[in-house]
Formats: C-alpha cells, sequence, structure tokens
C-alpha cells in the first residue's frame, strides 16, 4: 500500500520504478497545464488509466542518471 502523497521507488528489471499515488490536487494541477506547455504533449487523461497512480520508469533520456523525486522548480523528478 502506498498511502496518497508518497511515492515508493522499485528495482524493475534492472532500472528504477517510481510509483507515486497522486493526490486529487495533484491530479488537477497536471490537467491544468497547456499542452503546448509540454515538451511531449500529451492530455494527462491520455497517458495515464488511473488518474491516481505514475508509474514511471526512473532513468534520464539525456545522461541516463537516476532523478531525485521532489525536486527541482515544479517539485518532481529532477536530475
Amino acid at each position: 500500500d502506498i498511502p496518497e502523497g508518497k511515492s515508493v521507488t522499485f528495482k524493475w528489471r534492472g532500472k528504477p520504478l517510481f510509483i507515486r499515488h497522486r493526490t486529487g490536487k495533484e491530479i488537477e494541477t497536471e490537467k491544468a497545464v497547456p499542452l503546448s506547455a509540454l515538451r511531449d504533449a500529451e492530455a494527462d487523461e491520455d497517458r495515464v488509466q488511473k488518474p491516481e497512480w505514475l508509474v514511471v520508469i526512473g532513468v534520464c533520456t539525456h545522461l541516463g542518471c537516476v532523478p531525485i523525486a521532489n525536486a527541482g522548480d515544479f517539485g518532481g523528478y529532477y536530475c
């Protein structure tokens, strides 16, 4: 069980797997971002099957590093 607003990291196929139980506020914040502001424009509801869960492989596509949770300008994942 992952409490709402918390993240857990697992190792999957040798890579970090980040699972976050998103809050209602986080979900609404993501939905409010204009698609034109996104580098890989796709609506939040098109990216997820269950909006309360964010599941991502934690490897940066730029340098191959493992991002840090709750960091950067927006409190997301940052490397």
